[in-house]
């Protein structure tokens, strides 16, 4: 059970840290193409 519950918080962090990263690439996009308009 623990083991189990230590791998969950393991993928919720991962996932996390991915759309963390998806939307800060999606936002600097969209500044740059505010920018360059």
């Amino acid at each position: 059970m623990a083991i189990n519950s230590i791998r969950c918080a393991a993928c919720l962090c991962y996932l996390s840290l991915h759309i963390r990263n998806a939307l800060s690439r999606e936002s600097v996009e969209r500044l740059t193409i505010g920018n360059t308009m």
